[in-house]
């Protein structure tokens, strides 16, 4: 007679980003609908927006909304003169109100979180704020809105802001 097995541990799925060189965050893999290679070219900059919308650009006969998390979490912009030649990380996110391109730094990999590591929104709330008021962070479009960090992700490494997609949506295109 076999024993009973222990049934695996259910986990969580998100993906990796870097928002800049120093910080990482995640997305809930739900929302994941591919990473996009784009040249900035295609970018097609729309007036009276919040400085945080880049603009749109057509992908696959749709029109998506483009975003730069870095500069709306108070870091310098990832579109800059120095950067308008090279391809950029896109990550084609899937929201209730439809597609969103998130300009990243980088495109980490998948990761597994254990529920019980999962932690509230406050510990990389307070870590987010905390470097917004460094000299080397440029200051914020706006204060970080503290629902737009769903939950934290502490792991050996540190603390990881699980972003929340939603929120941001909803403070930067109002419906």
């Amino acid at each position: 007679m076999k024993g009973k097995s222990a049934s695996p541990t259910p986990t969580e799925q998100y993906l990796s980003f870097s928002l800049n060189p120093s910080l990482q965050a995640l997305l809930s893999a739900h929302q994941l609908a591919e990473i996009i290679r784009l040249d900035p070219s295609q970018i097609l900059p729309i007036s009276e927006m919040p400085l945080a919308v880049i603009g749109v650009c057509p992908w696959q006969g749709e029109v998506l909304w483009l975003i730069d998390l870095a500069y709306l979490f108070g870091f310098d912009p990832l579109m800059k003169a120095s950067n308008s030649q090279s391809n950029c990380s896109i990550i084609k996110a899937k929201s209730h109100r439809g597609n969103l391109g998130l300009w990243v730094a980088q495109v980490g990999e998948l990761i597994s979180c254990e529920p019980a590591s999962i932690q509230p929104a406050e510990l990389s709330f307070r870590q987010l704020q905390t470097r917004g008021n460094s000299p080397t962070v440029k200051a914020s479009i706006s204060p970080i809105q503290p629902d737009w960090i769903l939950a934290s992700w502490a792991h050996p490494d540190g603390i990881l802001p699980i972003i929340d997609l939603e929120a941001i949506l909803s403070s930067l295109l109002p419906e």
